[in-house]
């Protein structure tokens, strides 16, 4: 069944806090953690963040000499205290900032800071933190909801070439189930790939013009490639 597509609407009561209690890791690395609940309304939402976790290297200790770092008792920027189990405190930065007070603003997208903990944004980017992307108002690719472009993504192997078929026969009988608007399908997109690589990415302007490209993936005879083949590393 083919459906026309809806535009998606804003949610709220679904927010929920960075920080929840002291969390200790022995083994350094990239990894997510994952929150589920319940918004005010009813309804459950589940969001997934990464995080870092560094493992303090062994040092040999400092000269009793050496003025021990103050601990942090203060966070700007909207930074999180952290107190330990081990009586250290630590500042945990929200956001675009860093530093032991989370004094120290990020620039992100190529930015730099400057001398007065500003950033300075590269071109095609603004914001207090060179988040934003700067958009012409009109740059020529407007979107259509109610004109969609239907795009396919088709292996082209010898071996497949039954299955090609069928989704050929299948492409064909949905472009006749609509054919009831002429004007609905804006475009037709079929991209080809097989062994690692991208054989084909084209538009075309009726399925008349695609339907001859897909006769030839049909009758392809390259026989390359495994079942290892993904799709998105070679249409990416």
């Amino acid at each position: 069944m083919f459906y026309r597509p809806k535009l998606l609407q804003k949610r709220y009561n679904c927010s929920y806090e960075y920080i929840f209690e002291s969390f200790y890791c022995n083994q350094k690395g990239y990894f997510y953690y994952q929150v589920e609940g319940i918004s005010f309304q009813g309804y459950v939402f589940r969001r997934i963040q990464p995080f870092n976790c560094i493992v303090s290297p062994n040092t040999t200790p400092a000269p009793i000499t050496t003025p021990t770092p103050t601990p942090s008792s203060r966070c700007r920027n909207g930074g999180v205290l952290v107190k330990g189990l081990d009586g250290t405190s630590y500042c945990y930065c929200v956001g675009l900032f860093s530093g032991a007070n989370c004094e120290q603003r990020l620039c992100a997208n190529g930015g730099s800071t400057t001398p007065d903990n500003t950033c300075q944004c590269a071109d095609g980017y603004e914001g207090s933190h060179c988040e934003n992307v700067i958009c012409a108002d009109n740059v020529g690719l407007e979107f259509n909801p109610n004109q969609p472009t239907l795009t396919f993504v088709i292996r082209t192997r010898q071996q497949l070439s039954g299955v090609i078929m069928q989704a050929s026969q299948a492409i064909s009988t949905l472009v006749d189930d609509l054919t009831f608007d002429s004007d609905y399908i804006k475009a037709y997109v079929l991209v080809l790939f097989n062994d690692g690589k991208m054989i084909l990415s084209k538009t075309y302007g009726s399925f008349d013009d695609m339907e001859i490209d897909l006769l030839k993936a049909t009758h392809t005879g390259d026989t390359n490639g495994s079942c290892t083949d993904a799709v998105f590393t070679n249409t990416a």
